[in-house]
């Protein structure tokens, strides 16, 4: 590959792992919004910018991102993926409340998220689930794992970023997520299907950013103001 193209792969590869992390930063310390509009957006940027460079210095770019015709494999994975870190969420609820932490349903981020409408509450699960599995599976292991000639450090390095990448959400929180990096990481290197991984972070950001807080207003609706 010429000197040049593999710089470009390397360029992609600095924006993928660290380009939402500055962004977040940057609108945190500007006094922004960081689940604004705007902010959302500009991750649909990073994501087509890495797709852009992935097809253009890359014959195999499509194919390195995990971008392949869906099928039962697909759905599949999407399932397993999925529920194995269902599985274990009531285990991680426990675990919070023994170290003393805060609950997910209590967590200062979830509680703003709970607050949007369902409409924009179902294009954050889309956002998140379509930008970072581009950004972090598909090319930062995909591509990341040709630069730095191992799958497995590449899938190292993105684990340990996305799930850094998660620090609003609070110490206790970030293992979950790791447990989900993990999963995901894991169903993208042995599948190569990154729709396969889209969809299980969508399934499982539904689940904690549209079916959650839709079910913890009705348990507040039907148990009403507490008497004092």
């Amino acid at each position: 590959m010429p000197m040049h193209l593999n710089q470009l792969l390397a360029v992609g590869l600095a924006v993928s792992l660290l380009g939402a992390p500055i962004l977040l930063l940057t609108v945190k310390r500007a006094g922004g919004n960081q689940l604004g509009l705007a902010t959302r957006l500009a991750l649909w940027v990073l994501a087509a910018v890495v797709c852009w460079i992935a097809e253009s210095a890359s014959e195999r770019g499509s194919q390195l991102l995990g971008l392949r015709v869906p099928g039962w494999p697909t759905v599949l994975g999407a399932a397993a993926a999925t529920l194995a870190v269902l599985a274990v969420w009531p285990l991680f609820q426990y675990f919070q409340g023994r170290v003393g932490g805060i609950s997910t349903t209590e967590n200062s981020a979830f509680l703003k998220i709970a607050a949007f409408p369902l409409t924009y509450r179902l294009f954050l699960v889309a956002t998140a689930a379509v930008t970072e599995e581009i950004l972090y599976r598909g090319y930062a292991i995909g591509i990341g794992g040709v630069l730095l000639d191992s799958l497995w450090k590449a899938a190292a390095v993105s684990i340990i970023i996305f799930t850094a990448t998660h620090f609003r959400w609070g110490l206790s929180h970030m293992l979950l997520v790791f447990w989900a990096a993990l999963a995901l990481t894991s169903l993208f290197v042995i599948t190569q299907d990154l729709l396969a991984c889209i969809v299980a972070h969508g399934a499982l950001d539904t689940v904690g950013l549209v079916l959650a807080p839709s079910a913890k207003a009705r348990r507040n609706r039907t148990l009403g103001p507490v008497e004092h």
